[in-house]
């Protein structure tokens, strides 16, 4: 009986691994919307804009005349086959949001938009220098969302 425990010993190994293993996350859509840039100016400061590469990481540079006075201006881009109505988008750092923002239209595919926010006056710019936009939700103009 020891021989045949000694045996198996492998076997219930690879189960108690496979069991332990961490569950794989659930399939995650990119947004249809893709933020070629977002820049935040605040009065009386330079302009600090974050870009997406081609592998979707952040790269972040200073400068003066992307962004004019107090606010947040997002250039985004539809990348699904129907026109969007309505963009959500967030504006933070991974632990708080500094902004939240709707912007409705019509949103054709493949048509770079440009938008400026401004700043509410109450607005900290504590976290700003990391902060980057997301897209949180986008509804279509044949009613369908995503998330």
């Amino acid at each position: 009986m020891n021989i045949r425990l000694k045996s198996l010993l492998p076997a219930l190994a690879s189960v108690a691994l496979i069991a332990a293993a961490p569950a794989k996350p659930a399939d995650h859509h990119p947004a249809p919307v893709v933020i070629d840039a977002c820049t935040a100016k605040l009065p009386k400061s330079p302009a600090i804009t974050t870009k997406l590469d081609s592998n979707h990481h952040v790269s972040q540079f200073h400068s003066q005349s992307i962004s004019i006075g107090n606010g947040l201006t997002i250039a985004f881009t539809n990348t699904a086959k129907v026109a969007a109505r309505e963009i959500n988008f967030s504006f933070g750092t991974e632990r708080r949001t500094i902004l939240t923002k709707r912007d409705a239209g019509t949103f054709a595919p493949h048509v770079k938009i440009t938008h400026r926010f401004p700043f509410p006056h109450d607005v900290s710019v504590i976290g700003i220098g990391s902060a980057t936009c997301r897209v949180t939700k986008v509804v279509f103009a044949d009613g369908s969302t995503w998330p």
